[in-house]
């Protein structure tokens, strides 16, 4: 299990001890350090979490790279096939199997994928909060997908899940899009209910935050989703490249 401390001290005076808090939280002006909150002039479109089956008729069937989840972080890289509809690859068709995405902020590019080991039921959930500073988009619905990105710009940062057209989860995270203005007690209590959330939808690790968090980056192995597209980050080599948007 994880190490709980005994006693915490601040400043030469005990802020906690023996699982009580003896002193306040401070209350700190986040203005200090972040401008005024994020303003964003795009709107996602479910089209932008398509990916095209080049050179494949409708009805036929095309492989595709997938990542693969082996812990919250780690992935690996395997091909499965997906059938073709209307010239796209037909990621629902297959159980298990969500669409996944990294969005530029600006709206100016997308890096779409396709992602395993995640949980299986979720619609569309997006997220601000990330090493690259961009959005992750994950779920088994274009629409639902395009639906919880808005929200999300709409807020100025954040996470937000979509479901049958309704949010279902929202955080706010005004100061940048990383970081929330609320009471510890209060992000708690939301960071538990997003594991909740998700576990009953699938999820079958110990923290979704973290899948959030590195998936775009450069450093942790195997393949990543970033501003290259789908990344292997042993080679270098982009397996799937993004595409700009505008």
């Amino acid at each position: 299990g994880h190490p709980t401390p005994e006693m915490v001290i601040s400043r030469g005076r005990i802020a906690a001890e023996n699982g009580r808090l003896l002193e306040p939280f401070p209350t700190l002006d986040w203005s200090r350090f972040f401008g005024e909150a994020l303003d964003f002039d795009w709107r996602a479109e479910p089209g932008f979490f398509d990916i095209p089956a080049d050179g494949v008729e409708g009805g036929g069937i095309a492989a595709f790279p997938v990542m693969r989840l082996l812990n919250p972080v780690i992935t690996r890289i395997e091909q499965a096939e997906f059938p073709v509809r209307e010239g796209v690859l037909d990621i629902s068709a297959r159980e298990g199997f969500n669409r996944v995405a990294t969005l530029n902020r600006q709206g100016r590019w997308v890096a779409n994928g396709v992602l395993a080991g995640y949980a299986d039921r979720v619609e569309g959930i997006a997220s601000t909060y990330n090493t690259a500073t961009e959005i992750v988009v994950i779920g088994r619905s274009p629409e639902a997908m395009a639906a919880a990105v808005n929200r999300v710009l709409e807020m100025g940062g954040g996470i937000t899940a979509v479901e049958n057209g309704r949010i279902v989860y929202e955080l706010p995270l005004p100061l940048g899009g990383m970081m929330s203005d609320r009471p510890m007690e209060e992000l708690a209590e939301k960071d538990s209910a997003l594991q909740k959330f998700l576990a009953e939808r699938g999820f079958p690790f110990h923290d979704p935050l973290y899948t959030f968090i590195f998936l775009p980056n450069d450093f942790l192995p195997e393949v990543r989703l970033n501003s290259r597209g789908l990344m292997n980050v042993k080679t270098g080599e982009s397996i799937y490249p993004a595409r700009r948007l505008v």
